[in-house]
């Protein structure tokens, strides 16, 4: 079982997520499709979150003559 987006077979449009095989039948005028990765569902269209990567923090020293 995964994640799988509902799609309307007449806008292509997601309509929903669901879980189900990728390979189940789906309801008459919609089809499954895979959920992409680093993508959520809000509710009423699909969100890709940017994946942010923690970087390591550079401390200067600055010298300001004291």
């Amino acid at each position: 079982m995964t994640t799988c987006v509902v799609y309307d077979k007449a806008t292509d449009k997601p309509i929903n997520i669901i879980i189900a095989e990728i390979t189940d039948q789906a309801p008459e005028g919609y089809y499954f499709g895979e959920l992409p990765t680093n993508t959520i569902w809000n509710g009423s269209e699909l969100i890709t979150q940017e994946i942010v990567t923690p970087t390591e923090e550079v401390v200067e020293e600055v010298d300001n003559g004291e």
